[in-house]
Order: structure tokens, then sequence, then C-alpha cells
């Protein structure tokens, strides 16, 4: 049943935005403006309500993965549905509670002088029955008027220093010279080792447990089914004084000896002197999955996912982390934390200092080797602001005649959100932390709110920082950099640095979407951090020196037909409108500075020129086919357009500079 003719509805439509001033709504939907003659109290009211909003940019409501961050507005015709949905109400063709998100029906009176997007298809499909579908928004941008973090009064905001965490450090930090112990065996190729303080829970051959055998060169471990030895040998090596070698060492060791003696069958134990305990050589029956420099942590791992209110948390990629470490972590060393944050007012800072304060009794009590930080919300498209919460909603009438106004966004500095975010002692335990930043690419567009940036990382000792350059970020995009990041880094143990190459290649569809900017912080004394399999070969762990840098690197990837220089080829011509018809006349975009690109239709130009500074990696001369006679890859046509990343990096101080904390006051 169609309650609304057709042709009301398709000009009802057409008032559904909000228009520029100078546009009439009346006009643009044919309607005739009628006066009022029921409701006329609710109408007042909501006339009130919609001169206030609209003078403080109320285009921009709460956003979402799952709602929508655009309001609009409806003109007076709509109020006789009142009398429409009371009507339907008591005679119990609808419920009495329907809320506007899961449908309350006090919401409705509301609606019509106020609506989000969301909620306009689905009253639309009940009670109109218009044949369109409008889903939710996933970018993380969106205006919003700035607030003074100072009235809030953070206490310790302007602190330059952040004092050490107050959990114990690791072996490795705190006794760092005994861990360069001397072995004869090492005396007598003129070097030391470096000796593992914990040792892996899983075979580096078949990721499995089971009974291991510890190397005393690193901290991989071998399973018995493995590495395969004689039953009349199996009691002598489980003896005290033997020592076990995995074949990654062995086979590393082998390369410090003279070129004669540099290749020796694989034994696997042996004495304090080096000497082969088992009489035949040991059989090794796994297949190495990984590189030789790999090995399969289960270090304790603590994650903090922090969400805007509002915004639904499995957008976000952190989830994403946790499962997949948990098979690798025993029960309790991954310690995930969801915090739904809110301080756009006193009242709710207050609050949210007091969460974090149980948050960090509760992280104090374990231990934990690394620290993983999400923050999951949205960016002011001018300033760069971050969005730190909600004012207050207000409310309107009373009993059933009761309409409910959202908080409007308020949105802080980036010195500002950092500083109230971070409190409650947690910014203690996040020195040395890997930061995800997830929000749009305003914060490192805007020159004022990046440099803030790159002072916060400074101040709260952030090792690494990810933030992404998108002007439209969609976090879900980031699930295969997570998952490879995962894997290379929090499970088989490398740095960050050595590894970027590999989470570049992981995930192309976020190389289209977004430049990807890396924060570094070297020579930074960061706790929880274990040496690499490279530094226990090396036979020495890397101790910072010199001052404090923070280097800055910009991955931008780009496509010789499709994306020049890392710059989005317009799909449309702006001159003939016609579509996807440019031609690159440039010879080769990886040796030359400059990449043209002419319209077939009505040789329009457009000229895209390689940013200063900037050097190419992964270049691919990028395959198109695969040929049916050799099953090779080949190129198709004259010359495949290539693609690569162009990479751009700047070194500064790390440490926190004066003018940054007065700028910040």
């Amino acid at each position: 049943m169609n309650i609304i003719n057709e042709a009301f509805v398709e000009n009802a439509n057409a008032t559904a935005v909000d228009t520029p001033p100078e546009f009439d709504e009346w006009a643009l939907s044919g309607l005739t403006k009628e006066k009022c003659v029921q409701n006329k109290s609710l109408a007042r009211q909501g006339k009130r309500e919609i001169s206030r909003t609209e003078s403080q940019a109320s285009t921009t409501a709460r956003s979402s993965s799952c709602t929508s961050s655009t309001s609009m507005y409806l003109p007076w015709p709509w109020f006789g549905l009142f009398d429409m949905f009371s009507f339907l109400t008591t005679s119990g063709l609808l419920p009495a509670t329907v809320n506007m998100k899961t449908t309350h029906i006090r919401f409705f009176k509301f609606w019509c002088i106020r609506i989000s997007v969301t909620t306009i298809p689905v009253l639309w499909e009940t009670f109109i029955w218009v044949p369109s579908v409008l889903t939710s928004k996933k970018t993380t941008g969106g205006p919003a008027k700035r607030r003074d973090l100072q009235k809030l009064k953070v206490p310790g905001r302007f602190s330059a220093e952040v004092s050490r965490p107050v959990f114990p450090p690791s072996p490795a930090e705190t006794n760092l010279k005994a861990m360069f112990t001397p072995d004869s065996q090492c005396k007598a190729e003129n070097s030391t080792f470096l000796k593992p303080s914990t040792h892996n829970i899983f075979c580096c051959f078949c990721r499995d447990g089971g009974t291991l055998y510890d190397c005393y060169r690193c901290p991989r471990a071998v399973c018995e089914t493995c590495v395969i030895t004689p039953q009349q040998s199996r009691q002598r090596i489980q003896e005290p004084d033997v020592l076990f070698i995995c074949p990654g060492c062995h086979e590393k060791r082998g390369n410090y000896r003279s070129e004669s003696d540099s290749i020796m069958p694989y034994f696997g134990f042996e004495d304090t002197k080096g000497t082969p305990i088992l009489t035949v050589p040991a059989t090794i029956n796994g297949h190495v999955e990984m590189s030789s420099r790999s090995q399969v942590c289960s270090d304790s791992v603590l994650i903090l996912h922090f969400v805007l209110k509002g915004l639904q948390p499995s957008g976000s990629p952190a989830p994403i982390m946790r499962e997949a470490l948990e098979p690798y972590g025993p029960n309790g060393t991954i310690q995930y934390h969801e915090i739904i944050f809110d301080f756009g007012t006193d009242e709710k800072l207050d609050t949210h200092v007091k969460s974090m304060t149980k948050l960090v009794d509760e992280v104090r009590r374990c231990q934990y080797e690394r620290v993983e930080v999400f923050i999951y919300t949205h960016s002011e498209t001018v300033r760069g602001d971050i969005w730190g919460g909600f004012e207050n909603d207000t409310s309107i009438g009373k009993g059933r005649n009761k309409v409910i106004t959202p908080g409007e966004p308020v949105a802080y500095s980036v010195d500002d959100f950092f500083a109230g975010l971070f409190v409650g002692g947690i910014e203690d335990h996040i020195q040395g932390a890997t930061l995800w930043m997830l929000v749009c690419g305003h914060i490192i567009r805007e020159p004022l709110a990046f440099k803030s940036f790159k002072g916060c990382v400074k101040r709260f000792k952030l090792e690494h920082t990810f933030a992404f350059g998108a002007e439209l970020f969609h976090a879900s995009l980031t699930t295969p950099l997570i998952t490879t990041y995962v894997d290379r880094v929090l499970i088989e143990g490398f740095d960050v640095q050595e590894v970027m190459q590999d989470l570049l290649l992981s995930c192309p569809r976020l190389a289209m979407h977004a430049r990807i900017v890396h924060l570094h912080i070297t020579n930074g004394t960061f706790p929880r951090r274990q040496p690499t399999i490279v530094e226990y070969n090396q036979g020495f762990m890397r101790v910072p020196k010199g001052p404090v840098s923070l280097t800055t690197t910009a991955y931008t990837y780009f496509h010789e037909n499709n994306r020049p220089f890392g710059n989005a080829l317009p799909c449309q011509c702006s001159k003939c409108m016609c579509v996807r018809t440019w031609k690159r006349v440039t010879s080769n975009i990886s040796t030359s500075d400059e990449s043209k690109f002419v319209c077939r239709k009505c040789k329009n130009t457009i000229t895209y020129t390689r940013p200063a500074q900037s050097s190419i990696i992964l270049f691919s001369q990028g395959y198109r086919r695969t040929s049916s006679v050799s099953g090779k890859l080949v190129t198709k046509g004259h010359r495949a357009a290539g693609s690569g990343w162009l990479v751009s990096a700047t070194v500064e101080s790390g440490a926190v500079a004066d003018e940054v904390c007065d700028d910040v006051c």
C-alpha cells in the first residue's frame, strides 16, 4: 500500500537535501507551501532548532561504518506525517517503541525536523516505498568545529619528557653485557656470540609444538620430528652438558671458517668444546618454509585499540591482528583492549581519564614485549584536526513530544588530541610502541597538523608510526598490510625497516588508494626489544649511538599509465568530458622527470612532474599475460607499462623541540 502518491514522493525527495542559501527548496521541488494547522508548538520548536543548527555547520553528524555522517532537513509539509504515524501506531500497524536507528517512535517527530541520512531509506521503504538504496559511509574524515583542550585542564599535558614504564624491563635491556658470553668454540674463531635469554615455543621448520630442542646460539627451536637422531643417542642428548645448534646457526657458523672447512655435516648436538655427540649426522626431516633469518616468535603483545564513539570497531584491522597472533601466543600473552573514547566535554574527559586509569591498573599486572596502538577516528577536512568526541545531546519538549538532538562533533588540534587521549598513565606504557593512525590524510596533508603530529610522535616516544595520505581513507584496505606486518615483524622477528618492501608488495589495493607515511625514531632507547637473528649471528646487539633522530619516509605507488608519479589520472577528460581517453606520450617514467598524457579525442594535455629528491624502488615492467606455449609471463604489445614506488625521506632531530612545547602551550 502506497500512502503517498509517486509524484509527491519525487518532489519531496528533491527537498531532502541541503541546498545552497541562494536556492529555494520549494521552487526546486514544485510543492506549494501551506500553513501548518497541527503540531504548531512542535513546528515552532523545530524551526528554532533548525535555525540554531544550520548556523553551526550542521551538515555533518555522527558517522561510522554503519551510520552516515550527513544530516538532512525537510520542509514543513512533512509535519503532516505526524498524524499518519500516530494513526499507524494507535491502530497497531506499527509498534509503539520504534527507534530511528533500530526504529523508536519518539524519533519520528525529530525526523521531521532533522534526520540522519541512514534513517531515510528505512522510513521511506517502510512508509513511502521509494525504490532507492543508501549505503553507509566508511571514510574517516569530515568537518567538525574545534575545541581547545586547555579548558579541559588535562594534568601534565605539556611535559616534554615521558617517564619510563613502571613494569619490569626485559632481560635484554637490564643485563646487556651479560648476554655477551664467550664460548670455547667461538674463541677458536676469534668471536663471541649473543646468548639467548628465551626461546621460541614452536619449531622453526613445521611451526608446531612438541618436544623441542633449544638452540644455544639463537632463540630458535626445532622439534624432535624435524631433527631425527639415532635411538641409542636419545638419552645422551638430554644430558645438561650437551648443546644443540639449529641448522640455521650451523650453516651460518660455516661461513666464518676456512673455505676448505666451511661445509660440514650436521650433527646437531655437541659438547661445550664443539665436539659432536652423535656418531652419525642427524637427519633433518623438515623443510624450510621461511628465510634463514626468520624465527617463530611468541612474544607477549599488548594491543590498544582506540575507537571513537559511534564508529564500528570491526572497521579497523586491530581485531584482525589479534586473531592472527592468537595461534602463536599461549594463553594470556596477547593482551587486547578496546577503548571507546569520547572526551568532547569536561564531564566526558573526566570519565575517559577514569577509564584509562582503570586500564593502566590492568596493564601493569602483565608483562609484554611489544605494544601496538591503533587510533580509529575522524580527521577534520580543513585544518587536519582529529575528532575527540561529541558535545552533549540536547532535547526539546517533554514526554512523547520530546525531540533529542545528537551533540555536534568536536575536533581538537593534534597536540590536544594526543594529550587528551593518552592520559591516566597509559602514556608510560606506549613508549617504543608502533602506532597505526587510521584517519584520513588531512593530518599529513596539512603542514601545521603534520608538524604537530611528528612532535607528538617524539614526545610519546613511538618507535614506529604509520599514517596514510588518502583524502577519503578506508581503514579496511590496510588489512593486507597488517597481516604481513604480523607475519614478518611480530612472528618472524624482523625489524620493520628490514621488511618494508615486503609490506609494500602485500597491499596493491592500498597502494592505489593512499600514500603510506612511515615515521621511525632511530637511535632511541626503547624497552621490550629482543635481538634479531641477524644480531645473534653477528654476535652482538646493536646499541643506539649518536643523537636521537626522526626519519620520515613517504612511499607513493606509481603506475606509468594509471598513476603517474603517484598522481591519480582523471577518469574523465575535463575538456571533452570523455571517459578514459588518455594516451601516454612519455617514453619511460622510470628514467624521466616528466610524464605527459594527451586526450585521444580533443588533444587536451596533462603533464605530471616527478617529485624532487625521490627515488624509485620495486620497479616492475608490468607483465600482462601468460604465454600459451611456454607458460611464462610475457609482456603484451611493444612495451608493458611499468610500476613501482617513489620513496622520499627526511631526517630531523628526534628530541622534543622547545618551540614545539611553546606552540602547544
